[in-house]
């Protein structure tokens, strides 16, 4: 059975049997509505079809204009048509201005657009993707890769290191950034769509991404991006899982990391206890993830061709190759730091021991919090939804979902683990 076979029945397999789910992480955005197939079909030269930008994320940044249909293309509002010939004065207040927030890249004219925010505008926002306005005055600017920088090429170098929280999905990311916020001495960039814009450049092996000084370039100006702060606070920079092909470019020898991973069991409960909507977008997910991931691709068509194999086995297996694909890449990264500079975390200790987990975060980051501010700040954003912070928080009906999905998917959620135990492969390889 394949993906695109199981699309008609998601609904009562899943969804109908999670009726009333919703939870922490509940997810509210309908992403990838009809992207049923786990992998398109290849390019003749073998390469899975390339995502286009608009299937990570469907809903666009309000401060862009949409281009012709089909065509790909984007202009922001407001920011006028010239990118080159902007003054060196102009670009660096822009780059060094924390209201100048880099929302996008456009790799086809290699242009960066920003736009106009304040700290506490996204302060509330659980995500950067544009999802929700981001501009708190509408103005925009958009600044030619090459000038960006070579400006930043010039600029010192304050030694300050890049702060990095490297997830995995469905794993209470969302909330440990809301809670670094609620301290007021953190500002975390919450999966801020330009990643994912240099993701898909990199996925379709854009010139841009095969140039070494050209990417190299690229990745300089993002992480000076994110590091930038309102009221000198500690910036942290959490991106989305999705564009896991660059979590090795974010990294160099001055960044401290987080990485956020979770039980295996407790993931694919929080896969099922979100239906339908999230187990298409975990589908989706892995569809991307095989643009990059050869090996990834191949084991998840040997699932599609199981005999006998039901939906909910289906869903179960391919979201446990999504979270060894990610954690493998967590490891390979670890290795090329040193010790004192990351640590590994799970959602389990996120949530049992908070104040104990965010303080060896802080510890990580080097970052000094103190023990008011920190019980302060997780009571304020642990009463919340992490993903919707305008709701309350319901451990109760939460406890009450997890249950409706142990009851219904038990022995299943037990073969697939049986079945990962006993097929575990390296899934960067290739």
């Amino acid at each position: 059975m394949t993906a695109a076979e199981i699309a008609a029945t998601l609904e009562d397999t899943i969804c109908a049997e999670i009726a009333g789910g919703g939870g922490r992480n509940h997810q509210s955005a309908r992403r990838g509505r009809g992207q049923t197939r786990i992998m398109r079909d290849a390019h003749p030269n073998g390469r899975a079809a390339a995502p286009s930008p608009a299937v990570w994320r469907t809903r666009q940044t309000s401060e862009l204009t949409p281009g012709r249909a089909g065509g790909g293309a984007w202009r922001p509002r407001g920011a006028g048509a010239a990118t080159r010939g902007r003054s060196p004065e102009d670009i660096l207040e822009t780059l060094q201005n924390p209201s100048w927030l880099l929302t996008r890249f456009d790799v086809a004219n290699r242009r960066l657009l920003f736009v106009e925010t304040t700290g506490d505008l996204l302060d509330g926002l659980p995500f950067m993707d544009g999802r929700r306005p981001l501009s708190a005055s509408g103005r925009a600017r958009l600044v030619h890769l090459d000038d960006a920088a070579e400006c930043l090429h010039a600029l010192e170098c304050s030694g300050e290191p890049d702060r990095l929280i490297a997830h995995v999905g469905f794993c209470g990311s969302t909330l440990l950034a809301r809670t670094l916020d609620a301290t007021s001495l953190y500002q975390t960039y919450k999966e801020p769509q330009s990643i994912i814009d240099a993701s898909a450049a990199k996925s379709v092996s854009h010139p841009l991404a095969r140039d070494r000084d050209d990417w190299g370039g690229l990745m300089a100006v993002l992480r000076s991006q994110f590091r930038k702060s309102f009221s000198n606070r500690t910036a942290v920079l959490k991106p989305s899982n999705w564009p896991l092909n660059v979590l090795p470019d974010l990294v160099n020898s001055n960044t401290r990391a987080v990485f956020l991973t979770a039980d295996p069991y407790a993931y694919l409960v929080a896969i099922l206890r979100g239906g339908d909507e999230r187990v298409r977008f975990m589908l989706q997910f892995v569809r991307n993830l095989g643009v990059d991931f050869p090996r990834l691709r191949e084991s998840v068509h040997a699932i599609e061709r199981e005999r006998g194999i039901t939906p909910a086995r289906l869903v179960l297996k391919v979201s446990l190759l999504a979270l060894d694909v990610q954690e493998q890449m967590f490891a390979r990264v670890k290795r090329g730091m040193a010790p004192d500079r990351f640590l590994s975390l799970t959602t389990e200790e996120l949530i049992k021991q908070p104040e104990r987990s965010l303080s060896a975060v802080s510890a990580t980051f080097a970052a000094r919090l103190d023990g008011a501010k920190q019980s302060d700040a997780v009571r304020a954003a642990f009463a919340q939804s992490a993903k919707q912070p305008w709701m309350g928080f319901d451990a109760q009906a939460e406890a009450m979902a997890n249950g409706r999905v142990r009851a219904r998917f038990q022995r299943d959620i037990e073969h697939a683990l049986a079945w990962r135990a006993a097929n575990r492969i390296d899934l960067l390889a290739g």
